[in-house]
């Protein structure tokens, strides 16, 4: 029954129209965002990687004062930069990274006060332990902005789930698919799993597709390298690149999973397919869009926007209820737990009920008979 239910929902042009789009909103944002000296300037990076320990950082600041001495180039000098040299300028200020973590601390301080201190402090010792890699990663960072995948995800369930139920009960189909026995509760999980299935496909489908991408623009670069650096990630843990790219990805797997048990859940709602359309756009996808294009703060847990949590984990985000301090990404993961099981239970009273409906039914039209 569940094949039967995949080969009915992708046999509709428009899921395949859905995924089309979405596959193509991960081609046309970076390329109409690409930065095209990355690559180049990515490559000159990476031929400096290395271990930021003592060495390390002796052989950078002495090929600096070589280039520019200590007052480095003028604005003039600038503009005519090689290559090399640009990421020899990127480069510098990782020579005291310590200084460097001290310059976020002092800047979340603001926030947080001197608690902000104890969440660096692994980030520090890492530092002055020299266990970190310095280099780059463009296509992990770009990556890492997951907000296109989870845009495109949520407008293909929304085309998908919308007539999952509702169309079936405005032909009058819905009986006649579930008179075998025990048939109702069949359908109703076979729905599910397609529904999840589905989810799965269209998430792996965007980001294997992101992922090739950002490989034929930027490359890969290096995945060991520290993913921290001046204005652009501030995260308060000592990971590398590759790293922060699985924990982003991890956590948009889970939420993109949450989100199409919630659109799943919705599209059962006894309606019109206009009405279930408009529900869930209203509760899940305007939301996202929100959240997307006016960076709506607030909106970051709600399920749908953290598939891209790369906001919760690039800087220190705490909850504060009186003394106690909560990260946002352990809030985001609670919550995402918390729907799921929540989902499965419901989805799992919702089957034994279509299950009860059907006996019932039968059972009174024995007596008519």
């Amino acid at each position: 029954m569940i094949r039967a239910e995949m080969k009915k929902a992708w046999s509709r042009p428009m899921t395949i129209i859905a995924l089309l789009f979405a596959c193509l909103l991960q081609v046309f944002y970076p390329f109409s965002n690409r930065d095209t000296s990355l690559r180049e300037l990515s490559a000159e990076i990476n031929k400096m990687s290395g271990p930021m320990n003592s060495s390390w950082d002796k052989t950078i600041s002495a090929r600096y004062k070589a280039e520019w001495g200590d007052s480095g180039p003028s604005d003039e000098e600038y503009g005519t930069l090689s290559a090399g040299q640009k990421a020899l300028l990127y480069a510098m200020p990782y020579t005291d990274f310590s200084s460097m973590t001290d310059d976020l601390v002092a800047a979340m301080n603001q926030t947080y006060g001197r608690k902000t201190e104890q969440y660096y402090s692994g980030l520090k010792k890492a530092a002055e332990s020299g266990r970190l890699i310095f280099g780059i990663s463009p296509a992990a960072e770009s990556m890492s902005d997951q907000s296109t995948v989870g845009i495109g995800f949520l407008l293909f369930m929304l085309l998908f789930s919308c007539s999952l139920f509702a169309g079936e009960r405005n032909e009058g189909m819905a009986p006649l698919q579930a008179t075998a026995h025990d048939g109702r509760r069949r359908l109703f999980f076979s729905k599910c799993l397609a529904c999840q299935i589905s989810a799965l496909i269209v998430w792996i489908s965007e980001n294997a597709v992101y992922a090739l991408t950002l490989t034929y623009l930027y490359g890969w670069g290096n995945l060991s390298a520290v993913c921290q650096g001046y204005n652009k990630n501030y995260c308060p843990y000592p990971l590398s690149e590759g790293q922060f790219l699985l924990a982003v990805l991890l956590m948009g797997f889970a939420a993109s999973q949450a989100a199409a048990l919630l659109f799943f859940l919705l599209s059962y709602i006894p309606a019109g397919v206009q009405q279930i359309f408009a529900l869930e756009f209203f509760a899940l996808v305007l939301p996202a869009l929100a959240r997307y294009f006016l960076d709506i703060g607030p909106l970051a847990l709600w399920i749908p926007c953290l598939m891209n949590c790369r906001a919760l984990l690039d800087r220190l985000c705490l909850l504060q209820i009186g003394s106690a301090e909560i990260p946002y990404w352990m809030l985001a993961v609670s919550e995402t737990g918390i729907i799921i099981i929540l989902s499965v239970f419901i989805v799992r009273f919702l089957g034994r009920k279509a299950e009860r409906a059907q006996v019932q039914e039968h059972e009174l039209n024995e007596v008519r008979i």
